[in-house]
């Protein structure tokens, strides 16, 4: 139950996003928006300027809601069709202390009110049409190497790309020698998934992107990757 909205499912998606990661959050959120079914209201809560003049916004679109700060966080996950709009400060939980805690004062009410249909998306503040809104990673393709830019590292230190799986040529099948290059350095990899290599392995992920793993070890780590590096793929 969620601030007294009995009925109400709760899905607990993420606590491992870390501090000031949005785009990690932005991922997470466009990855995970599609196992919910329409209606559904998503808030997240990746907030480093909370408490300045970063607006509080809630989304609505063809599949539901989104809640949090206008900073990026729920771009990716939005659909094209999105209304936005600025939660009004009068939304705020009475019993607010300090103003450095949206995602229990103010985020979390919004979103409760919304999936308990106490509160109408028309209500919530003025529409505005300026949001933050950073376009998701790029891929290129030249000959037979894919450039992308890495957008997620999970906790085992896999590096998730924003090249997409079915970039892969139809030479490219499984067991193939492969290349990753980054930060100048060019590493030897096999095509697929983790045990199959002593070293690097590159596969499709469950997302539908490339992902870069190193067999007993942190691929982030030994290739010295972390989000908006630049990575390529050569065959």
């Amino acid at each position: 139950m969620l601030l007294g909205t009995p009925g109400v499912r709760v899905v607990d998606l993420c606590h491992l996003v870390p501090a000031g990661g949005i785009q990690t959050g932005a991922f997470l959120l466009r990855r995970a928006r599609d196992a919910f079914p329409v209606g559904t209201v998503l808030l997240g809560v990746v907030d480093p300027g909370v408490g300045t003049n970063r607006r509080p916004v809630a989304i609505r679109d063809s599949v539901g809601f989104l809640v949090g700060p206008d900073n990026g966080l729920l771009a990716w996950a939005a659909r094209d069709d999105a209304q936005w709009r600025a939660l009004s400060s009068a939304l705020r939980s009475p019993c607010s202390l300090g103003r450095t805690f949206d995602g229990r004062d103010l985020f979390a009410p919004v979103a409760a009110g919304l999936a308990s249909g106490r509160l109408a998306f028309e209500d919530l503040g003025p529409t505005i049409s300026d949001p933050l809104r950073p376009p998701f990673p790029s891929w290129s393709r030249q000959d037979r190497t894919l450039r992308g830019e890495v957008i997620h590292v999970d906790r085992f230190g896999n590096v998730l790309t924003s090249i997409p799986g079915d970039a892969w040529t139809e030479k490219t099948g499984e067991g193939s020698p492969l290349v990753v290059r980054c930060r100048g350095t060019s590493h030897p990899a096999v095509r697929g998934v983790y045990q199959q290599s002593r070293g690097l392995t590159v596969h499709e992920d469950s997302s539908g992107f490339l992902e870069i793993a190193w067999n007993g070890n942190s691929a982030a780590a030994m290739l010295q990757l972390g989000p908006g590096d630049l990575v390529e793929v050569g065959e």
